[in-house]
């Protein structure tokens, strides 16, 4: 369903009210990932690297939305897909989302090492 609460988002009242391509593409991304996340390993997620979007029409607020997206390509991890986004009367969005498939303990260890990093820059000398 489209927000209806956009103002809230984005305070720009000169914004119509429809829906915005970032919500889009986080409505692409998650329906990847859910579409993905079946053939997956246990220690397996995927994370998304690219989105390249035409949105094509407006959807007001109150409609809803559909992501259809279809598996094009897999090259070992690296997964892409072709998706498209209709409203209730037509297609509102085409796009093409690719996704890598990361092994979570490796990622968690990635970004904890990152936070270490972080908190030792900010100590005080």
């Amino acid at each position: 369903m489209v927000p209806g609460f956009y103002e809230r988002i984005i305070p720009l009242p000169e914004l119509p009210e429809v829906l915005a391509t970032a919500w889009l593409v986080a409505l692409i991304e998650g329906t990847c990932a859910d579409a993905l996340r079946p053939f997956l390993q246990d220690d397996e997620t995927s994370v998304g690297v690219s989105v390249a979007i035409d949105h094509i029409a407006p959807t007001p607020a109150g409609f809803d939305v559909t992501a259809r997206v279809r598996l094009d390509t897999r090259d070992g991890r690296r997964v892409i897909f072709n998706a498209e986004c209709v409203d209730n009367a037509e297609v509102v969005a085409k796009a093409t989302h690719k996704r890598i498939i990361i092994d979570k303990s490796r990622f968690a260890d990635r970004l904890y090492a990152k936070q270490e990093v972080e908190s030792l820059l900010r100590k005080p000398t």
